[in-house]
């Protein structure tokens, strides 16, 4: 999928959504139209050229608030799948505010849909697995913590909810030990290129040429000390994702083995009674 470009803007008292041929998003306010090129303002008053060639459409942002406003009065509120569509439409029409709005919109009626079928049920791994959703889909620690302590009323002793208590420590550690390493990242020096009043100056008796070769040799010295902030960087970030599918992947398995230890334990009680 061709990655999309959306450049944010605001300050702008018109913004229009040019979609580019290749699938990038450029919002701003279109200021002049020539015959092979189109003039945008964007965030800070700058402007960009792009050639028409380049340019599949251009969307006003008025038509787009007002196609939003017709499509609104014909939405379900109370389907949350409903609400996620036009969620993505205003998404995909410039309109990121009001589709981060329907989303949360989304996932809250979703979480109070599922609190009422755990109510009725009365059991504790009802609302453990509403935990292991809430932090699938990122709602705040806040929340997890209030859908544990419902199932926590219902039975302390329950296996399920025991591991998600732990799973929930495991959490705050690992976020510890991320923030611990970012510290540690900004800590690290920066190389910054030595101005000409330092010891990198060259003599006055030295040549141009003379002088590269110093700095280059430098430049190479320092290379081989350490890695360059750019890929120092790169790896946090590759390590960063490689953990977030590991503890994807540990959830899921938490989950099932949740699941089968709460149908043995009420086999277990099933049987001695």
């Amino acid at each position: 999928m061709a990655s999309c470009l959306v450049l944010a803007w605001a300050g702008v008292a018109h913004a229009d959504l040019i979609v580019l041929k290749h699938g990038g998003k450029i919002q701003g306010s279109v200021v002049k139209e020539g015959k092979r090129t189109v003039t945008v303002r964007i965030k800070g008053g700058g402007t960009i050229s792009l050639p028409r060639a380049t340019i599949r459409r251009v969307e006003s942002r008025a038509s787009a608030e007002s196609d939003y406003a017709d499509r609104v009065v014909d939405v379900n509120f109370n389907d949350p799948n409903a609400i996620e569509t036009l969620a993505l439409w205003a998404s995909n029409h410039g309109l990121g505010d009001k589709a981060k709005e329907l989303e949360d919109m989304a996932q809250g009626l979703r979480l109070e849909v599922m609190v009422g079928r755990a109510k009725r049920q009365r059991r504790a791994q009802a609302y453990v697995d509403i935990f292991y959703w809430a932090r699938s889909v990122g709602l705040s620690d806040e929340v997890q913590g209030w859908i544990l302590e419902q199932a926590r009323d219902l039975d302390p002793q329950d296996v399920a909810l025991k591991g998600a208590e732990d799973r929930i420590r495991r959490d705050a550690r690992e976020r510890s030990q991320r923030a611990a390493r970012l510290a540690e990242f900004n800590r690290r020096p920066r190389y910054v290129m030595p101005s000409t009043t330092s010891s990198m100056a060259a003599p006055p008796a030295q040549t141009a040429s003379q002088m590269r070769t110093v700095i280059s040799t430098e430049r190479t010295r320092l290379r081989s000390r350490r890695p360059q902030p750019d890929a120092v960087q790169t790896q946090a970030w590759l390590a960063q994702a490689r953990e977030a599918r590991a503890r994807a992947a540990e959830s899921a398995l938490d989950m099932r083995n949740m699941r089968r230890a709460a149908k043995r334990q009420a086999a277990q009680k099933a049987k001695a009674h």
